[in-house]
């Protein structure tokens, strides 16, 4: 049986999805308006607090983004040996075979997706659109089945409970202090971003070095030979940009391509 805490967008995606599937659940939201709003779409939903489940029955659990995982209301579960879970740990599940597009950072990750999709559909590469930028990651299960290429933007919540994640591309912008009520301090939030990077072995790694905190990643995993740094400046060994133009220097000699041209040159 699956658990879901926390009934936002993201938990009641994944209600949504289960009841697709007919799967058991069960679920709670310490808000009763939420709670009561659900019960108006599903008479029969079932509603438990943490310390009300038979834990024996959980297989599953899967905390709203918006939760921190180590809220004291879930410490039951932990204690239980109940792995918690974010609704990307389902999505990677269902859909990794996919080719994914990750892109985080602190600032400007919605705008990168948003131009990342729109230039993979002018160039008739429909994809799906989706992640922290507002449409829940498993909406996509309403999508026609032959669209491969899914567009994540995704946030430090819920890249925290990440321990494999091999996307098509990680994207990661840059790093600056924020969210730091939820995080011990400055360097775990930066962990947290960084596990794009770091849990992406088989994919393409881009990075942007122009920022103070990304540059530090960049250098500690340059050796590492999926990895693609990007900057406004010239670069030996990277991707750069150059008046109207994105020049690469990592798979190609100095390579110039327009940047309305940039899907169809490396998809």
């Amino acid at each position: 049986m699956k658990y879901i805490y926390g009934l936002n967008k993201s938990g009641e995606s994944i209600i949504n999805y289960l009841n697709k599937t007919k799967e058991k659940y069960c679920c709670w939201d310490d808000d009763e308006k939420v709670r009561l709003k659900l019960l108006k779409k599903n008479k029969k939903i079932n509603f438990l607090k943490p310390e009300d489940l038979e834990y024996e029955l959980i297989d599953d659990v899967y905390v709203t983004p918006g939760i921190s995982l180590n809220y004291h209301k879930l410490s039951v579960l932990k204690n239980k040996g109940l792995r918690l879970s974010r609704d990307l740990n389902l999505y990677l599940k269902l859909f990794n075979k996919k080719k994914i597009i990750a892109i985080t950072g602190t600032n400007g990750k919605s705008t990168t997706t948003k131009l990342i999709s729109d230039l993979l559909n002018q160039n008739n590469l429909h994809n799906f659109y989706g992640g922290n930028i507002g449409v829940p990651l498993l909406d996509c299960v309403n999508l026609k089945s032959n669209i491969k290429f899914h567009v994540i933007e995704l946030s430090s919540f819920q890249l925290e409970s990440l321990i494999s994640f091999n996307p098509y591309i990680s994207i990661l912008l840059n790093i600056s202090p924020d969210h730091l009520d939820r995080y011990k301090n400055y360097n775990d939030y930066i962990k947290q971003k960084n596990k794009i990077i770091s849990c992406n072995n088989n994919g393409y790694n881009i990075i942007a070095i122009d920022d103070h905190e990304t540059k530090k990643i960049y250098e500690k995993n340059k050796n590492r030979n999926n990895i693609i740094p990007v900057s406004l400046k010239f670069l030996k060994k990277g991707i750069f940009f150059k008046d109207d133009y994105i020049v690469d220097n990592y798979f190609y000699d100095y390579k110039k391509t327009k940047i309305n041209k940039l899907s169809a040159h490396l998809f």
